[in-house]
């Protein structure tokens, strides 16, 4: 939960080293956004009283944070706080409570500055999400030699999240020739990408549907089917076939 943390970590930085802490102004019940927002797409048909259900639009995250500086500050101090949180750009934060769940935002709109003239006070802040989702810390595989006789196969990854999600993968072919991944544990298509070379690193972010290759002049997504692998909640069991030694990177998806 927000609200019940006094201390959060933003792009990597503790609230702590700014004298920096979150507080709850108002009753002694926390309020607290449950879930994004979510709009019904629909339309309406000539005579007939039931709409025609089209989808959901979600909105990404976004609530305000008080903060309270622990000490009496200066205009130095304010300026240090403002160039730590007001970047260009999306940024993790993680809160006390859950320090494992990250939510990537932006700090953003109005925000406002109460004190006594004496160099105590409260800050308000909007917080803005890039989604509608917040994750786990990224999570790496083990690395895997498919050619190795130890290695159990078929990999094993459980999605402890609430959402389906989708890996990077990273894979360095050993001889030339094919890469196969199907996910056993889904009825998805299996990933893959032939012609690749002895000793060529490729990197597949399933989620954005890149696909980069160490080789200079070359682009493999005419080498591939593109069916990214998704990873449904629960145990994922994938089978590799052509020899290449491969790793997994992903996220936890949360509500």
């Amino acid at each position: 939960m927000i609200k019940e943390s006094l201390f959060f970590l933003f792009n990597n930085e503790k609230s702590s080293d700014y004298n920096v802490i979150s507080v709850n102004q108002g009753s002694d019940l926390y309020e607290e956004s449950f879930a994004a927002n979510r709009t019904i797409r629909e339309t309406k048909v000539k005579n007939n009283d039931i709409p025609y259900f089209e989808g959901l639009d979600t909105e990404p995250l976004s609530f305000p944070l008080t903060l309270y500086v622990n000490k009496k500050f200066n205009e130095f101090d304010l300026s240090n706080i403002k160039k730590w949180l007001y970047l260009d750009n999306y940024a993790p934060l993680s809160f006390e409570a859950d320090i494992d769940k990250v939510f990537y935002v932006l700090f953003h709109d109005v925000s406002t500055l109460k004190h006594n003239a004496r160099g105590e006070g409260y800050i308000t802040v909007q917080v803005r999400c890039d989604s509608p989702f917040s994750y786990s810390h990224i999570i790496s595989s083990p690395i895997y030699n498919t050619a190795d006789p130890l290695i159990k196969v078929p990999i094993e990854i459980d999605n402890n999240g609430e959402l389906p999600i989708m890996p990077v993968i990273h894979i360095e072919k050993t001889g030339n020739g094919s890469i196969e991944i199907e996910n056993l544990s889904s009825y998805d298509s299996p990933f893959k990408i032939e012609d690749l070379q002895d000793g060529e690193k490729v990197t597949i972010d399933c989620a954005n549907e890149l696909i980069e290759t160490s080789l200079l002049g070359i682009s493999r997504y005419d080498s591939s089917n593109e069916e990214y692998i998704k990873l449904p909640v629960g145990i994922n069991r994938l089978n590799i076939k052509g020899s290449c030694i491969i790793s997994f990177e992903y996220e936890f998806k949360y509500f």
